[in-house]
């Protein structure tokens, strides 16, 4: 089978070959199993790239409008998980652990911050 031209670089081959190598029906459907596996897989790169795309025209002409609430979670994963030094570290010393949380404080923060991401933003909420 050749894997179409887009997927090519990510996945590094051209062709996958795949050999039955059986006459039994039983063990010949676990092989085509696989091969739709396999497609499935190229499939799911070739949308992820797609998607990259997207998102990468959106940011360019700067209308994250256009994105869906995933693709932007996504942006904003990848971006944090290539800074290490902005990821939140557990503190070592277990006198500076809160031993209870303000549920109620945390849900009203976060509202608020969302409310007006939403507003300077002109996101739907």
């Amino acid at each position: 089978m050749r894997v179409p031209l887009d997927p090519v670089h990510t996945v590094g081959i051209e062709h996958v070959v795949r050999s039955l190598r059986t006459s039994d029906h039983r063990t010949a459907l676990e092989h085509y199993r696989t091969a739709q596996a396999v497609q499935e897989e190229l499939a799911a790169i070739r949308q992820g790239r797609a998607t990259a795309a997207r998102s990468e025209a959106a940011i360019a002409a700067g209308d994250l409008n256009r994105l869906s609430h995933r693709e932007i979670e996504a942006l904003v994963v990848d971006w944090f998980a290539a800074r290490p030094d902005l990821q939140p570290v557990a503190p070592i010393d277990p006198d500076d652990i809160a031993t209870e949380i303000d549920w109620k404080g945390v849900a009203d923060e976060t509202a608020a911050s969302r409310s007006a991401f939403c507003r300077t933003t002109g996101f739907p909420h």
